[in-house]
């Protein structure tokens, strides 16, 4: 085999390697990204069960008819549904992460 070729082919290999390497960084940022977006949904969520605790908790109970009270639980499942989603994609988004960053862990250990 001749060395000017294996020199070559190991060079755009390493080239093709640094390249996926690129992507897979900017993958991770944007898998960042994502997350601190899906921490704060669920973290103004957070607050607004807080509230509507506070609020519930400064109604007197004769003032609550049926209506009032299946509105709020159709609301309060609407929500919890709402933070169930969150929670998965974050944990989805955490699986995510982990990969590409085994990944890049791999195409270092290879450049």
């Amino acid at each position: 085999m001749n060395p000017i070729n294996t020199i070559l082919e190991l060079e755009a290999e390493n080239h093709i390697l640094q390249i996926q390497n690129d992507e897979l960084r900017s993958n991770i940022q944007d898998e960042d990204r994502m997350h601190e977006h899906l921490l704060k949904a669920q973290n103004d969520m957070d607050q607004y069960y807080q509230e509507k605790l506070s609020v519930y908790g400064d109604i007197n109970v004769g003032d609550v008819n049926e209506e009032t009270l299946a509105q709020a639980k159709t609301e309060n499942k609407n929500l919890l549904q709402e933070l169930q989603e969150c929670q998965e994609s974050i944990v989805r988004l955490q699986g995510k992460r982990q990969n590409m960053e085994y990944q890049v862990s791999v195409l270092e250990q290879s450049v």
